[in-house]
């Protein structure tokens, strides 16, 4: 309703992080009410992080419907990453993302 959109680029992800619940109370009490589950909210959560340089930082939270959800999205995206990593980059990039892992 109303929201705008994000597109994330692959080659700009530099982590995914999982259990990892957004601070801000307002997204917090949105995230509960996106869908009930025996999984606790925090394992639900996972935060995607780019980068497009040292400084500038841009956190994404997602929530999926249950832990087993949230597992499989963070582990399938760290193989999409890692894969994009090793083919497209130039060496220096593949280096940076290596080391900031």
């Amino acid at each position: 309703q109303d929201m705008e959109g994000n597109v994330i680029d692959v080659a700009q992800i530099v982590d995914i992080r999982t259990d990892k619940c957004p601070k801000d109370p307002k997204t917090l009490e949105n995230f509960k009410h996106v869908g009930e589950s025996e999984d606790p909210v925090n394992e639900r959560c996972f935060t995607i992080v780019t980068a497009e340089s040292y400084t500038a930082q841009t956190f994404y939270y997602f929530m999926a419907f249950s832990k087993k959800d949230c597992q499989s999205f963070v582990t399938d995206l760290t193989v999409i990453c890692n894969h994009c990593i090793n083919t497209n980059l130039s060496q220096m990039d593949y280096v940076r993302k290596t080391h900031t892992r």
